[in-house]
């Protein structure tokens, strides 16, 4: 006897992630910004695998897993 409405925005969205999106959006899945990534990577983080894992990004549908890379590799330069 819930009202689905009332937790579309979880329900589409997930809850999952308590971080707020920094930068632009880059997985709508788990909800995590570019910002998000680069700030993972710059934490230590050099490995595409460990980068999902600690993100989030990419572990939903996957089509953010391009943007990810992108951004892995603009920021090991």
């Amino acid at each position: 006897k819930i009202e689905l409405s009332d937790k579309r925005n979880t329900l589409l969205r997930g809850s999952s992630n308590a971080k707020p999106v920094l930068g632009k959006l880059v997985c709508s899945c788990s909800q995590v910004g570019a910002g998000n990534i680069e700030e993972t990577i710059k934490g230590g983080v050099s490995n595409f695998t460990d980068l999902c894992k600690n993100t989030g990004a990419g572990l939903g549908c996957g089509s953010c897993k391009t943007e990810v890379k992108e951004i892995l590799a603009k920021c090991k330069v």
